[in-house]
């Protein structure tokens, strides 16, 4: 880290992350050059780094010679980022450097700077797999927006609401990465959707202020973007059944939600139901009520349930975000379609007998697995997101960026996406496999938990034996805390685990048997 107030900044990042106990952090000691002059030693690296630094600080810095060439200082910056991004940090961030504001000009085009090369800068920070962090909309003294010009003409190192408010900034990026993405948002209806109870004050009396009203907004933009939302209220059904048909000033509908639980069973059993019925685990489940008592019974039966502390007086959503409570990722039509997956499931569960094998229910649902190369931008995408979000089934904890997707495609390697399908729906692209076709190695192979369970794995390696016909299927397994279930799921498939590495025959792959009555379309390797 380098900045103007870096000893500031650090007190107050490590405060923020040191307070949030969903994650534990040592953060180490820096100096303002470190932009310059920092080396990471490969052998003690540290898992996150952020960089930060001023356009004051780039003008003096003797390794710029004074330039006032935005070209010349945006070129240095990225050579410094592929200088960082050739290191293993598991996480990288980047705060943009500030606006070059009149009449204090840093540059010879203050236009160019703002409108050209930092725009550059940002886009491409994302191709190189670092987040990039832009702070322009906290101010100073909270009034007025950060540029070149206060910083020489005030001392924002002593302002505790602009550094604490670029440490939260900071904070909540880095969280938003290494916490679970958000998969289900459970949330209490009276006190917390709108203002006041249906039972006491009636439908049509129950408020709904700028705050709720927001909130509401938030929760369906949440939905659109693949997040299961469920409803968890303490009322009679008869009582909530036609609330949202009532009001329908509401943003949120019956339609918004997966299911609406009301009843006077504990708010868990609900949930808890619901996971089941879905085959999602307490990871990235939100918990959303006013009241304490709720919140303190969520807690006792589940630590790993998020059952946030909130000001429901307060900005509700501002409170989410900046605390890192709900975690989106940018969005792809897999993860918007992810609700409907859902409902879909439920139906497959009706249609099945658990007593059926797998090859017997995969054939009354029509399974269908299609394999194809990956080179659509849209699939490359879901590729690259699928991989960097995958941890059960990803058997070397794989992370990519599309920089390195490019590089490996150009280098001749292929990417295999799987597409699952059947009489119920789409699941969607649910599995990717890259490979190094000459010598044939299997490089990462990852698969979505939502296709575990139907030996989908088994017929992935049927096709890669029909397509490559190696003599041996070899992937290295680098084990995390989630992806220890992967020995007993090779097992199974007849690998054998020596060291790291798992080994079969991969003519054990050549029987039918191995499709497990799926239908399997591929599409030939160009």
């Amino acid at each position: 880290m380098s900045n103007y107030s870096i000893q500031y900044l650090e007190w107050a990042l490590a405060g923020h992350l040191s307070f949030d106990l969903r994650a534990h952090f040592f953060i180490d000691e820096s100096y303002f050059d470190d932009f310059f002059t920092y080396t990471p030693d490969p052998s003690n690296l540290s898992d996150i780094l952020v960089i930060t630094l001023s356009l004051d600080l780039l003008k003096s810095s003797p390794f710029l010679e004074g330039s006032s060439d935005p070209s010349c200082i945006h070129d240095y910056i990225v050579s410094r980022l592929n200088f960082f991004s050739s290191f293993a940090f598991q996480h990288v961030y980047f705060v943009l450097p500030e606006l070059d504001s009149e009449p204090v000009s840093i540059f010879t085009s203050s236009f160019d700077w703002n409108f050209v090369f930092r725009p550059k800068l940002y886009h491409y920070s994302i191709k190189c797999g670092i987040v990039p962090i832009v702070i322009d909309d906290i101010f100073i003294n909270g009034s007025k927006p950060m540029t070149n010009s206060f910083l020489r003409t005030s001392s924002i190192a002593i302002d505790p609401f602009y550094v604490g408010s670029v440490a939260l900034r900071i904070s909540m990026e880095v969280l938003n990465r290494i916490l679970p993405i958000t998969k289900l948002i459970a949330v209490d209806f009276d006190n917390t959707l709108w203002q006041g109870t249906i039972a006491e004050d009636g439908v049509e009396n129950i408020k709904l202020p700028d705050n709720y009203f927001r909130f509401q907004h938030f929760l369906l933009e949440a939905v659109r973007k693949g997040i299961v939302l469920i409803g968890v209220t303490k009322n009679y059904p008869s009582v909530v059944n036609n609330v949202f048909d009532i009001r329908t000033d509401f943003p949120l509908s019956t339609s918004s939600f997966y299911k609406i639980y009301s009843g006077w069973d504990s708010k868990y059993s609900y949930i808890f139901n619901c996971l089941g019925e879905l085959n999602l685990t307490n990871s990235g489940i939100i918990f959303l009520d006013d009241s304490s008592l709720e919140r303190e019974e969520m807690n006792i039966y589940s630590s790993e349930i998020e059952a946030p502390v909130l000001d429901f007086s307060c900005d509700i959503v501002q409170q989410l975000l900046f605390n890192s409570c709900v975690r989106l990722t940018s969005s792809t039509a897999e993860d918007e379609n992810r609700n409907k997956f859902y409902l879909e499931n439920s139906k497959r569960n009706l249609l099945v007998d658990r007593h059926l094998t797998k090859s017997e229910i995969n054939n009354k649902l029509q399974l269908c697995l299609h394999s194809f190369v990956v080179s659509d931008p849209s699939d490359i995408t879901r590729a690259i997101q699928l991989i960097n979000k995958t941890n059960q089934f990803n058997v070397s904890t794989s992370r990519i960026t599309k920089e390195q997707f490019d590089n490996f495609s150009a280098q001749g390697h292929v990417f295999l996406a799987y597409r699952l399908s059947d009489s119920v729906g789409d699941y969607g692209i649910i599995a990717i496999v890259q490979i190094q076709p000459c010598p044939f190695s299997i490089i990462s192979f990852v698969m979505s938990c939502r296709a575990m369970g139907r030996k989908v794995e088994s017929a992935i390696f049927f096709d890669l034996q029909s397509r490559f016909h190696p003599d041996y299927f070899k992937l290295i397994y680098i084990e995390s805390p989630k992806n220890k279930i992967l020995p007993d799921i090779f097992a199974e498939l007849q690998f054998n685990l020596d060291g790291n590495m798992f080994t079969a025959d991969a003519a054990l792959f050549a029987r039918n048997e191995c499709l497990f009555s799926m239908n399997l379309s591929q599409d030939l390797v160009p």
